[in-house]
């Protein structure tokens, strides 16, 4: 009985051959269009998932309007949102604050270092985010000032 369907659906395709290729097509594109969205929203689900308490993290985000049209948007802002926004509302436990620095030149010693994408954070970076540390203690990693953390392969 398969044998038989198998045939009738043969016979359909070479008598209809321009119809059979438009939904052939129609079905091939529409399979690989849903694979590369799900395969795009997993990405974006599985970001940052190690971290312990990424279920109380948020970042803040800033607006720009321009005639009352978003301009520009982008993770960035005041450096002393993240203080008041504390002070505002008491369910905020703690903050980071970050600035992008670009590329450092470290001396130790004789030796020069360059390092290209540097940041500077404030103290409860490791209070908030789960980075790994392979050396150190996270709780006392950005007490210090001009301490520094850098990653394995820099190091």
């Amino acid at each position: 009985m398969l044998k038989n369907y198998f045939k009738i659906t043969w016979r359909n395709l070479t008598r209809h051959r321009s119809y059979a290729i438009i939904n052939i097509l129609g079905l091939a594109i529409g399979i690989a269009a849903c694979l590369l969205i799900l395969q795009y929203v997993y990405y974006e689900l599985s970001y940052d998932q190690f971290h312990t308490k990424k279920d109380r993290v948020y970042r803040v985000i800033q607006d720009r309007y321009d005639n009352g049209k978003l301009s520009t948007q982008w993770a960035a802002g005041a450096f002393a949102a993240g203080r008041n926004f504390k002070d505002a509302f008491p369910e905020i436990e703690d903050y980071v604050s970050m600035t992008g620095r670009g590329a450092s030149v470290i001396k130790e010693g004789e030796r020069i270092i360059k390092l290209e994408r540097t940041y500077f954070a404030s103290e409860s970076f490791f209070r908030l985010f789960s980075y790994p540390l392979v050396q150190g203690d996270p709780q006392t990693a950005l007490k210090e000032l001009n301490s520094a953390v850098i990653s394995e392969s820099s190091a």
